[in-house]
């Protein structure tokens, strides 16, 4: 019993892969305000702690962030992919827009591996934060991420630029229409 809650433990602060990312946003439109763009995995148990994160964030910089949260599934999915719990909570954060990434193709132009994965680009489309929006794997509360973007959008600067990813690998996603639950 003892072993198994030390294996607990030590999962919930191991971080998930990161790539470095694109420097510079991957549109043609260059943002007019900082954007934001989360990647998630619609059953991630992990990032229920990431959206609340992000709700977090969102009120705490008065909606100052053009957000886009990406929810990376298979190609072809039946509704329990694209419509779960986690979806339905995002949705709720005012302005998000949520975004169904079928086969992780956006997933794949920025290099996001896992759930949770976070880029901010400024008004220039320049990446300044890649990373976590939590401090461990679903667990919310105080963390070096939002405060980095809390403090951006308050100053124009940024304590740190890249935090750790908390969440699961999109590779763990199943390869047909109805893996997973």
């Amino acid at each position: 019993m003892l072993a198994g809650g030390a294996f607990l433990l030590n999962y919930q602060m191991i971080p998930g892969s990161q790539t470095p990312g694109p420097a510079k946003i991957v549109t043609a439109k260059v943002p007019k305000k900082p954007k934001l763009m989360l990647f998630l995995h619609p059953k991630c148990p992990c990032s229920r702690a990431t959206v609340e994160e992000l709700d977090r964030l969102h009120a705490a910089t008065a909606g100052r962030f053009d957000v886009n949260v990406f929810f990376v599934g298979p190609a072809i999915a039946k509704s329990s992919w694209t419509e779960s719990k986690l979806v339905a909570r995002a949705r709720t954060i005012p302005g998000a827009e949520i975004v169904y990434d079928a086969g992780g193709k956006l997933a794949k132009q920025y290099g996001a591996l896992t759930s949770g994965q976070t880029f901010v680009f400024d008004t220039s489309g320049k990446r300044v934060f890649q990373g976590g929006l939590t401090a461990s794997r679903g667990h919310e509360g105080d963390n070096p991420g939002r405060a980095s973007l809390e403090q951006y959008v308050a100053t124009g600067k940024i304590a740190a630029t890249q935090t750790p990813v908390f969440g699961c690998a999109f590779g763990t996603l199943a390869k047909s229409e109805g893996g997973g639950e």
